[in-house]
Parts: structure tokens; sequence; C-alpha cells
């Protein structure tokens, strides 16, 4: 069909637009309950997704160093138990030098974390640390500045 201008077109008239189906609601029902979980009797008694063995374990430390962390023993979540450990251990670190500093020795510092493997899940968890502490007097020649930087420390 050709259209020129000038000439004019009749409306057309559309279908008519088919309605949409209407959905009925669900019926209502009761709500349903879950089953009582008995695996665990109580549902507040650890984290989820832990083991019993893993949410009962407690960090205590052993050590005779006063103020340090975890003297009454502390639980943590696996997650974060190993910044944890670590951190109570640099306490200890920090006591070793602040001893050395007032005697004047030389102190050296060794940190380990200690893993294990639960018996329970068998996941991989940090057990624990040890923190190994070397204080030695400085030698005389040390403490008179003499005899560094030399070739030698001894004359003859």
């Amino acid at each position: 069909m050709n259209i020129h201008a000038g000439t004019q077109l009749a409306p057309r008239a559309l279908p008519p637009r088919p309605e949409a189906p209407r959905f009925a609601p669900p019926p209502k029902t009761r709500k349903q309950e879950k089953p009582p979980d008995t695996l665990r009797p109580d549902n507040n008694a650890k984290p989820k997704g832990l083991c019993q063995t893993c949410a009962s374990r407690k960090y205590k430390d052993q050590s005779g160093d006063a103020g340090v962390s975890f003297k009454g023993g502390a639980k943590a979540a696996p997650s974060i138990a190993a910044s944890l450990v670590h951190a109570h251990e640099k306490e200890h670190v920090a006591i070793a030098e602040q001893k050395g500093r007032e005697t004047g020795a030389n102190v050296q510092t060794k940190v380990r974390l200690h893993a294990g493997i639960c018996p329970e899940c068998k996941k991989v968890y940090i057990s624990g640390g040890t923190t190994e502490v070397t204080i030695s007097k400085p030698s005389s020649a040390e403490q008179d500045g003499q005899g560094k930087g030399g070739i030698f420390d001894a004359a003859i």
C-alpha cells in the first residue's frame, strides 16, 4: 500500500487484549514445626558447624608470668584462635624484653604455635603456643664498648 501526502487513513480498531490469568493464592496451612534436633538436645550449646570437642575447647596460660591473658582460661572460635594465641605469646615476649631492658641483658625470643587434629571432627586447630626466652648478660667488653668493630676481639 502506498501512502501519499494528504491522504488520510481510517483508524483501525485493535483487537482487545486478553486479560492476564489470575492466580489464586496458595491455601493457608498451619505453620509446620521443625522436628527436634536429636543430635543436639540444647540448641544453644555450641555454635553452628562445630563439633562438641571444638565448641568446648578452652585456652589457659600455664606460665608463671603475671599480667598475661588466659590465666583463668577462655574459649576462642577456631577462626581466631591462632591470632589470640599469638597475641598471648607476644605478651610473654614483651615481659621478657622489659626485664632485659631493666637489667641491661640481651634478650632473644622464639614464639611457636602448636597445632593438633580434633579427634571428633578431624579438623586442624591451634592447640597452644610456646615462647622460648634466652636472656644473656652482655660481656664486659660489650659493656665497656671495647672489642667492637675491630678485626680481632683479643689482644696478644
